[in-house]
């Protein structure tokens, strides 16, 4: 069984006396890591996206010493409020060059960018998509696929949110099914928990590090639920069992109603 973790929507400014609708992200982050490795083993730690708020080289920094500690490994894709090219992948920090696909045991995992420069929407392109395509007609008997992007692939009937979503998400579903299917997609974005059967595959989101929007919003709203994050085991013969984990008191939000 493999187990791993994924940690999103991090947010982290460059200046330390900033706050996001009232909370300081670095307390926050530290609190959940604190947490984190207070519990079980892990066997990988996925970072989907948000890292900074800013993305200044300041605040890739001070993640880089934050993660310093980790014994498993890190992967990390960019979101929407990342520059990418302000944090390059070296000396086990910085975001991942994908697409790639990572194995586990009989799993295999894809990472792929959905970041835009300058936007809050996402995409793949046609180039992800074709690789996605060939990577999982390649997929060998016996092994398990499972995806992970920022942007989540489906609507989260948030309608705010859902605005800034996927803009070529019908041509990953179109891919999808003309492909074997990955057991699930794994995504951030929403600072929110979903968890939806499409065609097949399981499509999951993730609470935030810091700051929660409100479910179902038709507007940005906060929401008073404390950060977190998920736990992913893959197990052997193609099981997933997945759980949220709370860190209560990692932040009070004065905006939540």
């Amino acid at each position: 069984m493999t187990r791993i973790v994924q940690l999103t929507d991090t947010h982290i400014y460059a200046d330390a006396a900033a706050r996001f609708d009232g909370v300081d992200t670095r307390a926050s982050l530290r609190a959940v890591l604190a947490h984190l490795h207070a519990g079980p083993p892990y066997d990988l730690l996925v970072l989907s996206g948000d890292l900074s708020m800013d993305g200044s080289r300041a605040s890739y920094a001070w993640l880089a010493e934050a993660l310093a500690g980790e014994t498993a490994p890190v992967v990390a894709l960019p979101g929407n409020h990342d520059d990418p090219a302000r944090w390059a992948a070296s000396a086990g920090a910085g975001f991942t060059p994908t697409p790639a696909l990572l194995t586990r045991g009989n799993w295999r995992l894809l990472m792929l960018d959905t970041h835009i420069d300058g936007v809050a929407d996402g995409a793949l392109g046609p180039g992800q998509l074709a690789w996605l395509e060939r990577a999982l007609a390649a997929r060998p008997a016996g092994c398990y696929d499972l995806v992970f992007l920022h942007h989540p692939p489906l609507a989260v009937d948030s309608p705010w949110i859902d605005a800034m979503g996927l803009r070529d998400a019908a041509a990953l579903w179109q891919v999808l099914a003309r492909s074997p299917r990955p057991v699930a997609c794994v995504a951030g974005h929403v600072h929110q928990t979903f968890d939806r059967l499409n065609a097949g595959v399981r499509v999951l989101t993730t609470p935030s590090t810091c700051v929660q929007f409100r479910p179902r919003s038709v507007r940005y709203a906060v929401d008073a639920r404390a950060p977190g994050y998920r736990v992913l085991e893959l197990f052997d013969d193609g099981r997933l069992a997945t759980e949220i984990v709370r860190v209560p008191g990692a932040h009070a939000c004065p905006s939540a109603a």
